[in-house]
């Protein structure tokens, strides 16, 4: 009997560490999947900003007006997503999106065309961001000219998102861990 309630606690506790560990895995498995599905579809977004762009002779970007810009947030202030366009080694915006509106842009940082860059950061209105960057040439009569664009999106909703499958996730595990342990201690008490 001692020797079978000692096994049936093993049980219980090898039970317990498989349910923690699967909870661990799936979460870091969904954050790193949200983040990454954020990421390519703020690259996207960089592509259709670089679309619409044009770069004069001296390198300076004339974009489209704010009815034209590619996504309809990046004209409404406060939006949640904010581009901008500089050059490495120079940490003045040459363009900023109207959704920046009175906001200063975060630091710039040096890219090589082609290299991106991801960053999350907090800014004074104390919201986190995701700001994604990527290094882009392009070739004008008067040479070539490396600009960088910059999108920022706000992460709240991405910490929405995780805060309620965590939420949902570990109620479910913690169901079937109590079904367990109850069938587990059932067998225990019946000695069965």
């Amino acid at each position: 009997r001692s020797l079978y309630l000692r096994l049936s606690l093993a049980a219980i506790g090898v039970l317990a560490s498989f349910l923690v560990a699967t909870g661990v895995v799936l979460d870091n498995a969904f954050v790193a999947s949200l983040k990454l599905s954020l990421k390519e579809r703020m690259l996207g977004q960089i592509y259709l900003l670089l679309t619409v762009s044009a770069i004069d002779d001296n390198g300076q970007p004339n974009m489209p007006l704010p009815t034209y810009l590619p996504e309809p947030q990046l004209a409404l202030p406060d939006s949640g997503l904010y581009a901008y366009i500089g050059i490495n080694g120079n940490n003045q915006a040459l363009w900023i999106s109207p959704s920046l509106h009175k906001k200063p842009p975060p630091p710039l940082f040096s890219l090589q065309a082609g290299e991106q860059q991801w960053h999350e950061l907090r800014m004074p209105d104390g919201k986190a961001y995701g700001l994604l960057g990527l290094g882009y040439q392009r070739v004008t009569r008067k040479g070539v000219h490396s600009l960088n664009f910059y999108l920022m999106s706000e992460l709240t909703p991405l910490h929405e998102q995780i805060l309620l499958y965590r939420q949902r996730l570990w109620a479910g595990l913690g169901v079937i861990g109590l079904l367990l342990l109850v069938t587990q201690l059932l067998h225990i008490v019946t000695g069965k």
